[in-house]
């Protein structure tokens, strides 16, 4: 498969999330452009890290699935978004490589952990958790 084909495929991706009323989802060229991807949307764009593409999953059917049945490419996270500081959970079932992940609060990293795939399970305190692959 050429990149080319790659990166269709990805812009096709996107777009079919749009479509379904996934505008929160900003890639990095976005970013850099200083634009969203709601087309003019009042909510701020998401922060993204330097040099990664950031999905944020603020629903709760999204934040309950996950990663589960998909992984992140490696310079993509995936942003779970809470309004409020609470314990958040985070588990392997159904996950099948590890994966790094960080619980923020108020921006501030208080845990980072690697799990395992299917046996993993931490928590801490969060109004942000992200998963990504290990670095």
């Amino acid at each position: 498969m050429t990149h080319q084909t790659t990166g269709q495929r990805e812009d096709d991706g996107l777009k079919q999330a749009r479509e379904k009323g996934n505008n929160h989802i900003i890639t990095r060229k976005e970013e850099e452009r200083g634009g969203d991807s709601s087309g003019g949307g009042s909510a701020p764009a998401p922060r993204l890290s330097t040099g990664s593409d950031r999905i944020v999953l603020d629903s709760i059917l999204s934040q309950l699935r996950g990663v589960i049945g998909r992984y992140p490419e490696p310079d993509e996270e995936f942003v779970f978004e809470f309004d409020d500081v609470a314990t958040r959970d985070v588990h392997m079932v159904g996950v099948r490589r590890p994966l790094q992940v960080e619980w923020y609060v108020d921006d501030d990293l208080v845990r980072e952990d690697v799990l395992r795939p299917w046996l993993g399970y931490a928590s801490a305190e969060a109004d942000r958790v992200i998963e990504r692959r290990p670095r």
